[in-house]
């Protein structure tokens, strides 16, 4: 229980971070493209495989797929190796862009909690089907968020997000 509710203050913590990050990404994308993708999280055409092939870390997968799935984000992809946690999810209609923001670090949250040994957390949210945006973060630096030893400026400027 004391899990849970830990990970519903980092994701209320988090959504404020988010928000602030999508604002930042809309006004200021950066210019340099962010290192070279993760290999495919077999999404294919509203096909979604929970653990990805080429998931190394098969348990760590399905423990973030099934907080996802807890959270509402059925539509899914994980895959998490030594050097990444790489999530794909369709993002389900949302009353308002908080709401995106508050999945979005939801999803850091998950992978922060089930996933703390990778060096980095790749998301890429998708819209209707289509590849939305991708954000990407140091997972030490998510996992300082969380737990207020990094500001929300700081991560923001760590943090990297892009048009897909």
């Amino acid at each position: 229980m004391m899990g849970i509710v830990s990970l519903v203050k980092k994701a209320v913590l988090a959504v404020v971070v988010v928000f602030v990050l999508l604002v930042a990404a809309v006004l200021l994308l950066p210019g340099d493209a962010p290192p070279e993708d993760p290999p495919d999280a077999n999404y294919t055409g509203g096909e979604w495989r929970p653990v990805a092939q080429g998931a190394t870390n098969e348990s760590a997968s399905l423990a973030i797929y099934e907080t996802l799935v807890w959270g509402g984000l059925d539509d899914a992809s994980v895959e998490v190796t030594d050097e990444y946690a790489y999530v794909r999810y369709e993002q389900p209609e949302v009353a308002s862009d908080l709401d995106g923001a508050a999945a979005i670090m939801y999803v850091f949250g998950a992978v922060a909690e089930n996933a703390p040994e990778t060096e980095t957390v790749v998301i890429h949210v998708y819209v209707d089907g289509d590849p939305a945006f991708e954000m990407r973060a140091a997972t030490d630096d998510v996992e300082a968020l969380l737990a207020y030893e990094l500001t929300m400026d700081e991560f923001r400027q760590r943090a990297t997000v892009r048009a897909l």
